[in-house]
């Protein structure tokens, strides 16, 4: 039986958001708007990028997508990598023929997911996340066919976009876009990265559709999108609660004082499995170079013991203690700590939680509870990759206001951003204010130029919108 660990697993997780990518640009992306369509749009969501609501349908996609899956597997045609490179390659050298060819192949794949996507609600099913679970199995395998429905997706939608089937582009868009919600209403962080990571491939899709001349806009389809698109805030309680799930008698050493024997079983329980989750790790962290809980206890007792004075314990509450308990005390205070910190920065507008969330890993980083070093990671990785997303969304809702200006304007781009006043202007969620300040026009072309989000800062994660006047 396969067997996983925090270290094992979360690195994993981490890796998600990229698959499939091709290099990145050394600088921001260049996205160029093409005219939108000249057809009367009928209603703000004759497009929408979720199911319409009178199309969903009661039940659990969970079950569909597995469907979906399988169907894919066990067509006759399996893809080939330079198949699967259709995903990321230029529009304009996409195989047209061949590309139908295969995608004819798994019909059945698109229906089921189709299915999964109009279902109102996805339950995985998994077992409780614990501690001691983690180290016999932990089911991932959903997560692997999720992706490859997902670049099964991409592919399509590529095809039906260069042919001009918008309405055919957009419920593909819907279909991807479910899937990567369905994800998101999970309960593990890694479920959630891959979910993340779908979202952002299919922006990517939306920035090829904005780039093709005759697009309808998409403005109040993006700006309909749910946000958060990730529900962060559930999965990190839901993960940072596991040391309370996988030990449960860590509830009572805050309302009562155990027993000498009950504390030291149940310390001995709760820091065996730390150095567990080390692995052949241990050897690097000093106090659990031996692995020995005893010593852990001689080593962390009055590290704890100086924690819970800190914390407003008198010095006879805790030397009245077992000293095992002061040792969980300290342990399970820090963890507290970290998880309410972290919870503070999640609960308020990504602009107010960065600095709490930079606040928190500073405080935190440096800590001996193993459990959390492994942890704060994963929550860090998939806050990132959540605020990387949300600006490319808002980037995404401003390149269509500007779409919308042109149409109105005999495709000449406003002077000031704030001469766009059909649509609400977005908001930028890193920094709490509009886009006025990465606007300017030059050469007759209204360029939109957005930096790469903080903490990152990666150059090729921003993005630069160009319109040209027609």
């Amino acid at each position: 039986m396969m067997r996983w660990s925090l270290l094992a697993v979360y690195p994993i997780a981490a890796v998600c958001s990229v698959w499939a990518a091709p290099a990145p640009p050394e600088g921001p992306r260049q996205i160029r708007l093409a005219p939108q369509s000249t057809a009367k749009q009928v209603g703000a969501f004759r497009y929408r990028l979720l199911p319409d609501p009178r199309d969903r349908t009661p039940g659990n996609a969970a079950p569909l997508w597995r469907l979906a899956s399988d169907a894919f597997r066990e067509a006759e045609h399996k893809m080939t990598n330079q198949e699967w490179d259709w995903v990321g390659i230029p529009l304009d050298k996409l195989p047209r023929k061949e590309v139908h060819d295969v995608l004819n192949r798994y019909t059945a794949a698109f229906r089921l997911a189709r299915q999964a996507a109009c279902r109102e609600h996805c339950d995985w099913e998994l077992p409780p996340l614990t501690f001691q679970s983690i180290q016999v199995y932990l089911p991932m395998a959903h997560l692997q066919r999720c992706r490859e429905v997902a670049n099964l997706l991409s592919i399509q939608f590529r095809l039906q976009l260069v042919e001009g089937r918008f309405d055919d582009a957009a419920e593909t868009l819907q279909t991807s876009f479910a899937l990567a919600r369905h994800l998101c209403e999970g309960n593990m962080l890694i479920e959630i990265l891959v979910g993340i990571a779908i979202d952002a491939i299919m922006f990517n899709r939306v920035e090829e559709w904005v780039q093709t001349s005759g697009s309808p806009n998409l403005y109040w389809a993006l700006t309909a999108l749910p946000r958060p698109l990730g529900n962060i805030r559930h999965t990190v309680e839901y993960e940072m609660n596991s040391l309370y799930r996988s030990y449960p008698g860590l509830h009572r050493i805050h309302r009562e004082t155990l027993t000498a024997q009950e504390a030291d079983s149940l310390a001995n329980e709760v820091l065996a499995i730390s150095v567990k989750m080390l692995g052949e790790k241990a050897k690097e962290v000093g106090a659990l170079e031996k692995g020995k809980a005893a010593m852990l206890q001689a080593t962390m007792y009055p590290q704890a013991r100086k924690r819970l004075l800190a914390w407003g314990r008198s010095a006879k509450e805790i030397d009245a203690m077992p000293k095992a308990q002061v040792i969980l005390l300290g342990y399970a205070g820090q963890w507290d700590r970290a998880r309410d910190d972290m919870y503070k920065a999640l609960i308020v507008p990504t602009w107010q939680g960065l600095p709490l969330m930079e606040a928190a890993l500073k405080e935190h980083r440096s800590t001996d509870n193993v459990l959390l070093t492994l942890l704060l990671p994963t929550i860090t990785k998939t806050w990132v990759a959540s605020v990387r997303n949300e600006r490319q969304l808002a980037g995404l809702r401003c390149a269509e206001a500007l779409r919308l200006y042109a149409a109105a304007h005999e495709g000449k781009p406003p002077k000031k951003w704030s001469d766009i006043t059909a649509v609400p202007l977005p908001i930028d969620p890193v920094a709490g204010k509009g886009f006025d300040g990465f606007y300017q026009v030059t050469d007759g072309r209204g360029i939109l130029e957005i930096p790469p989000p903080p903490p990152l800062g990666i150059p090729s994660l921003g993005r630069r919108y160009e319109l040209a006047p027609r």
